[in-house]
């Protein structure tokens, strides 16, 4: 099947992607903050502009469903505990926060399991 829609008929797969879609009412406003930075950067005050971000890491065996595969005559060749993943509802994870000045990059600060992030918590814990 491989070679008939490939070298047959020439075709390519593709797999979709995602991206997010925006409103022009979105458009707009991340234009218009593009403009605002592109003021700061020119003026001189790029030392002021402080880049973070945070990011959740999961501890959960890792699984691509789609490329993951066991090559097997048949499946009794191989124990169902080995052909599992268990997954669980709500893994254990923690976030990280960090962050990117001119001067460099700040520490990196970790963040309890089930802490909702406000701006008490940010100025307090964090900052």
């Amino acid at each position: 099947m491989g070679r008939i829609v490939k070298e047959d008929l020439g075709l390519k797969c593709y797999k979709f992607r995602e991206e997010q879609l925006l409103s022009e009412v979105n458009k707009r406003r991340k234009y218009e903050k593009c403009l605002i930075l592109r003021k700061r950067f020119t003026g001189g005050t790029r030392q002021s502009i402080v880049f973070s971000d945070e990011k959740i890491f999961t501890v959960e065996k890792a699984y691509d469903r789609q490329n993951r595969r066991l090559l097997f005559p048949d499946q009794n060749y191989i124990s169902s505990s080995i052909r599992t993943i268990k997954r669980t509802q709500k893994p254990a994870s923690v976030m990280v926060w960090g962050a990117i000045t001119s001067d460099g990059r700040t520490p990196l600060v970790s963040i309890d399991q089930g802490v909702k992030i406000n701006k008490e918590v940010y100025v307090e814990s964090i900052l």
